[in-house]
């Protein structure tokens, strides 16, 4: 767990502590989504999957790992999750699974380092481990972006937003919408926020290896929300800006050509920045390179 107060681009202002310690071969499963939460009341909640569903929290101190709870076993899986919290320290969790493939939900009023006050899982809808984003509105009402990943009847890589206003525990509350993107968009990158006056944005990584954001302007918790998509970074613009590393294939016979591809868009997380109302993106690219045969190669 890592603190700064001020001045965080200094290394020096950070204070840093391990709060929790895994066994030999032990690791949390990768790619699951926003894992920690910092309540109205300054508690820290966090969240992990390995062998199962993990919760832990801390109420101060945090950098001492004998300030954090022992961990509570919410769920036997391994998949993607998301947490949320509200302004006075209730506990939302949202998370997809793999062997047993759902979109489900779990909520903790108060005393959730005790096992017996987590409300029941909640089975949503069909998701294979797919991307999962959770945000509560200002009156604390959980919003989702899920992907399925291959579940479903008939399974597909769609993309849907979901909302609850009221007695969330229960599936028949819910209300679920295809925002008409293409099959595979959010598959393997997928973040949203809410705007203060109600817009949502979102961003994800595309079928085709992009960067793109995704954003409905009103009535955005109903069937007749309007979503616009659009790609703000593609491999080329990337390239332009960073040379991709490119491999060593002078040793080949017959000679190949070294050719390298960025995928941007991966693990997107997005954020609102309440000051000023605008969408902040942070993302991960990676490059391709190979030793591609002879001549021009076009993907």
């Amino acid at each position: 767990f890592a603190i700064c107060d001020a001045d965080c681009t200094n290394a020096a202002n950070w204070v840093v502590g391990p709060f929790k310690t895994f066994g030999s071969g032990e690791y949390i499963y990768e790619n699951t989504g926003r894992n920690l939460a910092i309540d109205g009341t300054g508690r820290a909640h966090f969240i992990y999957s390995l062998g199962g569903l993990h919760y832990l929290t801390c109420p101060g101190n945090c950098t001492n790992g004998a300030s954090w709870s022992a961990p509570v076993r919410l769920a036997d899986f391994r998949g993607r999750v998301s947490l949320a919290t509200t302004s006075t320290g209730q506990v939302r969790v949202a998370y997809t699974t793999q062997d047993d493939p759902w979109l489900a939900y779990r909520t903790c009023e108060s005393g959730c380092d005790q096992a017996a006050s987590w409300a029941a899982e909640v089975l949503l809808q069909p998701s294979a481990a797919g991307q999962v984003s959770l945000r509560l509105d200002a009156q604390g009402r959980p919003r989702i972006f899920y992907n399925q990943n291959g579940a479903g009847t008939p399974a597909t890589n769609d993309t849907f937003y979901a909302w609850c206003d009221a007695n969330c525990g229960a599936a028949g509350n819910w209300t679920f919408v295809s925002i008409g993107l293409s099959s595979g968009d959010g598959r393997t990158g997928l973040d949203f926020d809410l705007h203060p006056g109600g817009a949502v944005s979102a961003a994800l990584q595309t079928a085709a290896s992009e960067l793109a954001v995704v954003r409905c302007q009103s009535s955005c918790q109903s069937l007749s929300g309007t979503w616009a998509r659009t790609v703000v970074e593609t491999s080329d613009s990337v390239k332009a800006e960073v040379t991709p590393p490119l491999p060593d294939c002078s040793s080949l016979m017959p000679p190949k050509v070294p050719f390298a591809y960025w995928y941007p868009g991966e693990q997107a997380t997005a954020a609102v920045n309440p000051q000023t109302d605008k969408l902040e993106i942070a993302h991960r690219t990676y490059t391709l390179a190979s030793c591609g045969f002879s001549g021009n190669k076009s993907e």
